[in-house]
């Protein structure tokens, strides 16, 4: 086992002397378990400059901001958050968000909803699957989005933080909520595809039908199922 390197200006003090009891746990606690500094504070009572340099000091890469938004502990740490202070898992359920995106809607096309546009129309007739927004859609479009609700929790556990379509990896605060490259839920074969086929609400809500993708690629979707938005993609005409 490699020796260990301490600053001998830590080795009297209380941070220094964890440090040298307990610096192999440290390292296997950020590393493997994910730790941050904070909570690497917290748990061994170590200040936050003495592990950095303890870390510096062994040839211990420190994880940026961005590397650290991307393990498991902060996806499950801001999905308690999004619970705790909202109720609900995904932004897009947060009743201010849901008006936003109705306001943004309206100034720019009219509508408080993209299925409502002429534009979302013209592309679904040519594609052979439009459906006008009735009473019998919405009903089942509800179905689907209580089930799919159900799922979402399971679904970011096992999320690797990249694009489920475009491989790209993705924003995750919710100060970036507008941004084309924040994380959303998308269902690979859509909703509407679902309703026009009379598949079971239970299939399209289904965790196997779920992913996670850019605020862009979920739009440029729209009603697309998986293999076909793939194929564009693939032949670079979607980006």
């Amino acid at each position: 086992m490699k020796e260990l390197k301490f600053r001998k200006y830590n080795k009297n003090s209380t941070g220094g002397k964890n440090l040298k009891e307990y610096g192999y746990k440290i390292i296997n606690d950020y590393i493997e378990n994910n730790l941050s500094l904070p909570d690497l504070y917290k748990k061994y009572n170590i200040s936050y400059n003495q592990i950095k340099q303890f870390f510096l000091d062994n040839n211990i890469k420190l994880r940026t901001i961005s590397e650290s938004k991307l393990t498991d502990k902060y996806k499950s740490k801001l999905n308690k958050t999004l619970v705790k202070k909202y109720n609900c898992i995904n932004v897009s359920q947060i009743d201010y968000i849901k008006e936003k995106k109705k306001r943004t809607f309206y100034k720019n096309y009219g509508k408080d909803n993209i299925f409502k546009t002429d534009n979302f129309k013209r592309l679904m007739i040519k594609k052979n699957i439009w459906v006008d927004i009735d009473d019998k859609y919405l009903k089942y479009r509800s179905e689907v989005r209580k089930i799919t609700n159900k799922n979402i929790n399971k679904l970011f556990e096992s999320w690797d933080g990249f694009c489920f379509y475009t491989g790209i990896k993705l924003k995750i605060d919710i100060i970036n909520y507008n941004h084309p490259l924040y994380r959303t839920v998308d269902h690979k074969t859509s909703i509407i595809y679902g309703f026009i086929n009379n598949l079971d609400p239970r299939e399209i809500g289904n965790i196997q039908n779920l992913c996670i993708c850019s605020r862009r690629a979920n739009s440029k979707k729209q009603g697309m199922i998986e293999e076909e938005f793939k194929r564009l993609i693939n032949e670079d005409k979607i980006r």
